[in-house]
């Protein structure tokens, strides 16, 4: 997988603390760099920065994930028929890890919970965009992979978020997106849903 992106998840808590830490100076620089791209300041980015790796990386890292290139997931899934690819992404969504996993990195397993993630951890896999008008909101996870990629990311996550407890979501594919629909009123007071596109497969 390419670069990494940050999230556009705040702080949960508007308590700061103030403590003292080395950088070398290419890494201040690549943070001031990122910071004045993305129209934040440079505190802003390194709590970013921080959360994401806490949040995100840290609890993936202890799953031990094997990271394939997109090319070769491509064979796989083209492999696979469809029927099969929703079965082993529903299966994938109802395995106990998964639900572990949401409560380790973020405390709980709910519906906010599980579209944060989806969003924030597409800095490593897709590209994400999401839309929120008055009645509905739309999230879309684009990729280069193919058709059947598009299934199990619609499967998979639609299965996640019914079992959080957001059964009544409408999911659309094409060969490089999956698409989710959802009332808006289901995600009203949840944070962090604004993202900004960042790397690809």
């Amino acid at each position: 997988m390419s670069g990494r992106g940050l999230s556009a998840r705040k702080p949960s808590s508007d308590k700061m603390v103030v403590r003292s830490f080395r950088l070398s100076e290419d890494a201040f620089a690549k943070l001031v760099r990122d910071a004045k791209e993305r129209d934040v300041s440079v505190n802003t980015a390194v709590n970013e920065l921080l959360i994401d790796y806490v949040e995100n990386f840290l609890p993936m890292s202890q799953l031990k994930p094997l990271y394939l290139p997109a090319s070769l997931v491509k064979l796989f899934s083209e492999a696979i028929p469809e029927d099969k690819i929703d079965e082993i992404a529903k299966k994938h969504a109802n395995d106990p890890i998964q639900r572990g996993f949401f409560i380790e990195s973020r405390g709980e397993f709910t519906s906010d919970v599980v579209l944060d993630f989806m969003q924030s951890s597409s800095q490593h896999d897709y590209f994400t965009n999401s839309v929120h008008g008055s009645k509905s909101s739309i999230i879309i996870l684009v990729h280069n992979v193919a058709r059947n990629w598009s299934l199990y990311l619609a499967s998979y996550w639609k299965e996640l978020l019914r079992l959080a407890g957001l059964p009544d979501v409408k999911t659309f594919v094409d060969d490089n997106a999956a698409i989710f629909e959802f009332e808006q009123s289901r995600q009203q007071n949840s944070e962090g849903l604004a993202p900004t596109p960042t790397s690809t497969l």
